[in-house]
């Protein structure tokens, strides 16, 4: 992949390395596209995803190591907070069999694609709509 510039001119491709030393620390990295699941009007989560800029406040993610759960051959990761998810994958076999029941008895529902919008940047009395 060819470096390109991100924001204020930080490179496009992060290496394996430094993405390493940044999961160490449980730092963050900048970020050019942000994903979020918003609740919609009729209660579905819906995954959404914005552009970000260098002022918005989303242009960095935290960055976390996954680890080998020996008895599975999954790598694992626990998000923090009150509610954490947890993120299995396996490199080896990426069609790996998800746990039958997680607790949420909603049919999934996911769209075929996903728009990525910008941030607006302004506030005021127009609205923009995208199709």
């Amino acid at each position: 992949m060819m470096p390109g510039k991100l924001n204020s001119g930080e490179q496009d491709f992060i290496d394996k390395m430094r993405l390493s030393q940044i999961a160490d620390i449980e730092g963050t990295a900048p970020t050019r596209v942000r994903f979020a699941w918003e609740e919609q009007a009729d209660g579905h989560m819906m995954p959404t995803g914005y552009h970000t800029d260098a002022n918005g406040g989303w242009d960095q993610v935290p960055v976390r190591n996954m680890v080998l759960n020996s008895q599975t051959g999954n790598y694992e990761f626990t998000t923090e907070g009150i509610k954490p998810i947890t993120i299995y994958w396996n490199p080896a076999k990426l069609d790996f069999e998800f746990k039958n029941n997680t607790g949420n008895q909603e049919p999934l529902n996911l769209p075929p694609t996903i728009t990525v919008t910008p941030i607006p940047e302004e506030t005021g009395g127009y609205i923009e709509t995208y199709p």
